[in-house]
C-alpha cells in the first residue's frame, strides 16, 4: 500500500504490519483519516480530502513523533480542517495511561 505523505515523499506499507486504530471519513468534505500503528510503537497518520474544484484529492500524511494527537490534528489540518473528522478520529484512540 502506498501512502501520500506532507512534506516527503510517499511511502510503502504492508497494511498487516501496520493495522487500522482509528478512522474515520466526513462525507460533506468528502474527506477521510487514517491512523494505522506498528508492532513496534510507531503510528502513522493519513488522509485525503476533495479539493476546491471537488475535480480531485487533497493528502496529506506523517510517521507520528512521539504526541500521536498533534499529528492527527496536523495532517487534519492539512485536509480543510474539518472538526468532526478530527474529533471522530481522536475519539477512536485508545485512552492514554497518566
Amino acid at each position: 500500500m502506498i501512502i501520500p505523505m506532507t512534506k516527503r515523499g510517499p511511502i510503502e506499507i504492508d497494511p498487516e504490519q501496520w493495522p487500522v486504530v482509528a478512522e474515520s471519513r466526513d462525507a460533506r468534505h468528502g474527506a477521510s483519516l487514517t491512523v494505522r500503528r506498528h508492532a513496534d510503537g510507531r503510528h502513522l497518520v493519513y488522509g485525503t480530502a476533495l479539493n476546491d474544484a471537488g475535480d480531485g484529492h487533497w493528502h496529506a500524511g506523517m510517521l507520528a513523533p512521539v504526541d500521536l494527537a498533534s499529528a492527527i490534528v496536523l495532517v487534519s489540518s492539512h485536509l480543510l480542517g474539518s472538526r468532526e473528522l478530527l474529533a471522530d478520529c481522536l475519539g477512536q484512540l485508545p485512552p492514554e495511561r497518566v
